[in-house]
């Protein structure tokens, strides 16, 4: 957070509160993309990191994470190499 220009203190004392089954990274991203395509139209960017984070505002399910591809690729691969395998007995 402290690089999307949120201070040290406040991130700080965001994280704490955090529970610990809520993914941060996946909300990082996500916002990430929100300010991104809001093309400077946000009058406060770090503070939406904040409030997001700091409520627990999940992603749309339909947003997919660099995490999330990661293991739906693998998981993909997964299936295709036991596809393979019973396919060769």
């Amino acid at each position: 957070m402290i690089q999307r220009g949120v201070t040290e203190r406040v991130a700080r004392r965001t994280m704490l509160n955090v529970p610990d089954d809520q993914n941060v990274d996946d909300q990082i991203e996500w916002i990430d993309s929100i300010v991104s395509s809001s093309k400077g139209k946000l009058e406060n960017p770090p503070g939406l990191y904040v409030e997001y984070v700091r409520n627990g505002v999940q992603p749309p399910p339909e947003f997919l994470s660099t995490r999330t591809r990661e293991q739906l690729r693998r998981a993909q691969e997964l299936k295709q190499a036991e596809e393979s395998a019973s396919a060769a007995t």
